[in-house]
């Protein structure tokens, strides 16, 4: 399957949310997070299974875009399963997968070797094989564009209990305890210094990190999400991730590390349930975005491609667990669900298929 056509619909139609949620802001008077809808519940698909990085962005964008009453997608065959119908009209959002496969360099045939032992190979052995990458797309549907309410009110009642419960909050105020740990014993990959100003940067010539204490904002969220930023940044830096940061202020270089480090400030927020906020000086820097994006919509892969490996550092970094989902066995006992992924992922195991829901790693390797 060639990639390059294979992504330009899916491009299109992130691009199409992005500049939605990008349009909605007033670089005179933006006060509200930018994403907003449910941010203590990261979108998961109705069995369960919560998205990730890249995909997990892009369906909060959705729902806070459209005001979804839930982050829950399922496929049109899940809502058939359900005895819903997705309403007239509907479109679908894709949810991209990478499957790896290592195949014989002569005859192309697929290997039993894992890509996990062909990156362990010598040069010379790896010369007998080939790495190969298939993209998967999936396409799903929020809860509130099928009948479900009409159809089965008894499955709306479980939810509505299901998403009040005390417990996820609780699950995602550890997580933040983590952050909080991180800066009293200063852990993090670079120096963290708290401030009584009003500043917020990384410096790239001396690897480090100011921030004004959390007492300076008004809303602790704030804190949290102008420190991911910044953490964001660091992890450009030579022998990390290695992004170019050396464009001057105003440049399209600097235009696009602002753009991938509220991206990953979003992930960020999404992983640790908060609510993401966007750095004041940024706003204009997002709307002039939405243009370039609107001609290109390849970029905003790149952009949540960067974005992801960043959070992905951190997370792995701070051992921040990615989402556990809402358990959903007992509204899968009302109907035949079964597997939150279509038949186009029936070759691909189950741990397979955690690992390719990473946006970024596929996206990395055809650029």
């Amino acid at each position: 399957m060639g990639i390059s056509g294979s992504i330009d619909p899916i491009a299109r139609k992130y691009a199409d949310i992005f500049v939605a949620k990008f349009s909605e802001i007033d670089a005179n008077g933006w006060q509200k997070p930018w994403i907003c809808a449910r941010p203590d519940i990261v979108p998961q698909n109705i069995s369960g299974r919560p998205y990730k990085n890249g995909n997990a962005l892009f369906l909060m964008l959705a729902a806070s875009v459209k005001q979804y009453r839930y982050p829950l997608y399922m496929t049109y065959n899940q809502a058939k399963n359900f005895g819903a119908n997705v309403r007239k009209g509907e479109t679908s959002y894709p949810i991209v997968y990478y499957a790896e496969s290592v195949c014989d360099a002569d005859t192309g045939h697929k290997t039993d070797i894992t890509p996990e032992e062909y990156r362990l190979m010598d040069k010379e052995e790896k010369q007998q094989y080939k790495l190969k990458c298939q993209m998967i797309k999936n396409n799903v549907f929020n809860l509130d564009q099928t009948d479900i309410a009409e159809t089965r009110p008894d499955i709306i009642r479980k939810l509505d209990k299901k998403y009040c419960s005390p417990e996820v909050k609780a699950i995602r105020e550890t997580e933040v305890q983590k952050i909080d740990k991180m800066l009293e014993e200063q852990t993090w990959l670079c120096r963290i210094k708290l401030t009584e100003g009003d500043s917020a940067y990384y410096s790239i010539s001396k690897d480090f990190i100011e921030v004004p204490l959390k007492t300076r904002f008004p809303d602790q969220r704030y804190f949290y999400g102008t420190l991911y930023h910044e953490m964001a940044h660091s992890t450009g830096a030579p022998g990390r991730l290695d992004r170019d940061l050396v464009g001057g202020f105003g440049s399209k270089l600097y235009a696009g590390e602002e753009l991938v480090a509220e991206l990953s400030s979003a992930i960020m927020s999404c992983i640790t349930g908060l609510d993401s906020t966007i750095k004041e000086e940024n706003l204009q820097y997002l709307k002039n975005w939405s243009e370039v994006i609107t001609d290109d919509p390849k970029i905003i892969f790149s952009a949540v491609a960067k974005a992801s490996a960043a959070a992905n550092m951190i997370c792995r970094e701070l051992k921040i667990e990615q989402t556990q989902g809402i358990d959903m066995v007992d509204l899968l006992e009302s109907a035949n669900v079964g597997d939150n992924l279509d038949n186009t992922l029936s070759d691909v195991t189950m741990a397979q298929k955690s690992s390719y829901e990473d946006l970024s790693h596929g996206i990395q390797m055809h650029r």
